[in-house]
C-alpha cells in the first residue's frame, strides 16, 4: 500500500504524487467523500461518465453514437496528458 501526505492549497487543489499517478490507468478520476474519508478512483471508461457529460458532446452527434463520440472526445482532449 502506498501512503502519502499532501497539502491542499487555499483553492482546494492537491497534487497526486508521481508514483501514484504512474499506477493510474486514467487521467479522469472520481472522488467520493464518506464518513469523513476521501476516496479517489480512476474512471477507466467513458461509459462510466457518459451520461453526466452529455452537455459537452458536439451538437451534431446523434444520441445513438454518443458513446463513440465521447471516446473520441476524451482521446483528443487527453492525448497529450
Amino acid at each position: 500500500m502506498m501512503k502519502y501526505r499532501v497539502i491542499m492549497s487555499s483553492k482546494g487543489l492537491i497534487a497526486i504524487p508521481k508514483k501514484i499517478r504512474e499506477q493510474l490507468s486514467s487521467d479522469i478520476l472520481e472522488m467520493t467523500f464518506v464518513d469523513g474519508e476521501i476516496k479517489v478512483r480512476p474512471i477507466k471508461s467513458v461509459l462510466e461518465i457518459g451520461g453526466r457529460l452529455s452537455g459537452y458532446t458536439k451538437k451534431h452527434v446523434d444520441k445513438k453514437n454518443h458513446v463513440k463520440a465521447w471516446e473520441e472526445h476524451v482521446k483528443e482532449k487527453f492525448a497529450n496528458s
